[in-house]
């Protein structure tokens, strides 16, 4: 039996969703169980019955070594779901994640530290990593493991029109620590907006509840409090032959046109999010939190953008642009007007990925030699 003790017990569960994927199912529990994560599972499965069956063998085998840490529930409405399964949790913190994501140990345990000292920030988020993932009769190997461009973010202010002017959409604002009550609300949301979507659960990451659900995270970050920027490697994304999220590109932010789809319903999913958020802050229009959501998650690139950014300003502090402001609008949002120059000088540098390498040096050597063994 293999020794999960750990000096630093965490005070969490991480909920991961699967589809159709035993194979994804025994390498995750094995990376949890091997990498001496100490704390709880839960494995939520949506499968045809077939895969579902050899899941449920894969998840009965680890907890005979996991003990009573591991569960496993199975449910057509996977990320609804998430809501009721999250009330219920004894632990202080939450963390979200699919089954080709690698949380990293050391982001989840400083994350928890973190939050411990500092009621005054909603989460963490941290750096990004991908690779490429095959699988063979004896096991599974990566290869391709690089720094993939999502920058972490500080978005830190007094009031949320402030940190507002900080405020960037990252998909990984959906990965990172945070507290139970603020995971359990985010998801009462997802679960109202996974109501309002015609037939939401086609598979694992379905195309419409997966968005909503990330820009849910962005945007309740955004008008809850601070947000702290990690420099350690939060998710490791593992690029394989589904054709599914793992293979986007990143330079997208996942902010601009990799969610400005323009589905039919989009304009009724922004509604009930915006409502559904503003019964968690009162003090803030609705139409405020609505004009947020389209302009950093819907309206992040085009010549519209400095006109419609002054628009949402002015709904949120009615009074003219300070010198301060307009320089925090310069450096914050530089990509409205140079986005395609800067990204061309971006493939030039090589210093973030750099500093990624040596600062989570220790964590991408215990993630390879996991494979390795």
């Amino acid at each position: 039996m293999l020794n999960i003790s750990r000096k630093f017990k965490m005070n969490i569960t991480i909920f991961i969703i699967t589809f159709n994927r035993p194979k994804f199912v025994d390498l995750m529990a094995k990376y949890f169980l091997k990498r001496n994560f100490n704390c709880n599972l839960i494995f939520i499965d949506g499968s045809e019955n077939s895969f579902k069956r050899e899941n449920i063998k894969i998840i009965n085998s680890y907890k005979k070594k996991y003990k009573k840490k591991i569960k496993y529930i199975f449910s057509k409405n996977q990320l609804k779901i998430i809501h009721t399964l999250a009330k219920n949790v004894s632990t202080r913190y939450c963390l979200f994640s699919y089954d080709d994501d690698l949380p990293g140990r050391e982001f989840v345990e400083n994350g928890i530290k973190f939050l411990n000292k500092n009621s005054n920030f909603v989460t963490l988020n941290g750096n990004m990593a991908t690779a490429n993932i095959n699988f063979s009769k004896i096991g599974s190997e990566i290869s391709n493991f690089k720094f993939a461009n999502v920058k972490p973010l500080n978005i830190i202010g007094r009031s949320y029109d402030q940190r507002f002017l900080k405020f960037n959409y990252q998909e990984g604002f959906a990965y990172g620590v945070y507290r139970k009550k603020d995971f359990v609300k985010i998801f009462s949301v997802v679960k109202k907006l996974c109501e309002n979507i015609e037939n939401p659960i086609k598979k694992i990451e379905h195309t419409v509840s997966h968005k909503l659900m990330t820009i849910t995270f962005a945007t309740y970050n955004l008008l809850s409090g601070n947000v702290k920027a990690s420099s350690k490697l939060m998710m490791t994304r593992l690029n394989h032959q589904f054709a599914q999220t793992s293979g986007i590109d990143y330079y997208d932010k996942l902010g601009g046109w990799h969610i400005n789809d323009f589905y039919k319903n989009n304009d009724l999913y922004n509604k009930i999010l915006s409502i559904q958020l503003s019964k968690f802050f009162s003090k803030i229009k609705t139409q405020n939190i609505l004009n947020l959501i389209y302009l950093h998650i819907y309206m992040r690139a085009g010549v519209r953008l400095p006109r419609f950014f002054y628009h949402v300003h002015k709904s949120i502090q009615p009074g003219q642009f300070s010198i301060s402001q307009k320089i925090s609008i310069l450096k914050n949002y530089p990509q409205y007007i140079f986005f395609r120059i800067n990204r061309l000088f971006s493939n030039l540098s090589f210093y973030d990925r750099l500093v990624f390498l040596f600062q989570n040096r220790f964590e991408i050597k215990s993630i390879l030699k996991f494979f390795k063994n």
